[in-house]
């Protein structure tokens, strides 16, 4: 008896070629649908749209024609104007690295859905050949660079401090101090 997974010897091979090609397409379309559901999470969609929005406006209201189009078809002009849209967000307005991080990235992810650019690098010749990704771009990764380093040679911590030892002892004795105990506890 023959299993029912693999074709008899005497079967079509063009209707088992379809089948088996049927059968990838269709594992195919479930691994895009999986990866475009699940490779990021709603709050990064999110986040990405917006800030692919506010790219796109930004570029819009530029007067050059070039610098007007630089995220709708791809030119040399794109990294230029990403770099000055991240530099009005962040040398100009004070946003921190985080941000340009988050503009970065989002800019990535829509060049390669909407462009199909792939890769670490980035090339456009004068006649706007191009291949990469723009955020790859060697002055935007420059600038890229130092918004990283002046976020963390600031000095500020943008995070909490870990409690010492002698703090948490501290903060426990105040808690069981009998005064704290019955200003909490009033009114309950």
């Amino acid at each position: 008896m023959q299993s029912t997974d693999s074709p008899s010897i005497d079967a079509d091979p063009a209707a088992t070629s379809f089948s088996h090609s049927s059968r990838v397409n269709e594992a195919l379309v479930a691994a895009a649908q999986a990866t475009e559901s699940h490779r990021y999470s709603r709050k990064t969609r999110v986040n990405y749209k917006g800030h692919v929005e506010r790219v796109l406006k930004y570029a819009s209201e530029l007067e050059d024609p070039g610098w007007k189009t630089a995220f709708i078809a791809i030119s040399m002009h794109t990294p230029t104007v990403l770099l000055a849209f991240i530099a009005s967000k962040c040398s100009q307005s004070g946003y921190s690295f985080k941000t340009a991080e988050g503009i970065r990235s989002a800019l990535k992810q829509y060049f390669e859905v909407t462009f199909g650019c792939q890769g670490d690098t980035w090339h456009c010749d004068e006649h706007n050949n191009w291949s990469g990704n723009p955020v790859f771009e060697a002055t935007f990764n420059n600038y890229y660079r130092s918004l990283k380093n002046r976020d963390g040679r600031s000095g500020v911590s943008k995070q909490s401090l870990a409690a010492s030892y002698s703090d948490m002892v501290r903060l426990m004795e105040h808690l069981q101090d009998r005064r704290t105990i019955e200003k909490m506890t009033e009114g309950l």
